[in-house]
């Protein structure tokens, strides 16, 4: 399991962010004031996640 994701912000959207981790782009879902704190793209970030699994 994985506390926390540090790379380079690529990516911000409405409620999703984009931060690539040496080479692995993660698609972040977040809450849009949460993303409001983030850093611009192309700046560096650190974000503390949880992964959600289901089956379908």
């Amino acid at each position: 399991m994985f506390n926390s994701l540090a790379g380079t912000v690529t990516g911000k959207f409405p409620q999703r962010l984009l931060l690539d981790t040496h080479g692995i782009e993660w698609d972040i879902i977040v809450p849009d004031t949460s993303l409001d704190k983030i850093p611009p793209v192309g700046e560096s970030a650190r974000v503390f996640v949880w992964m959600q699994h289901t089956d379908s």
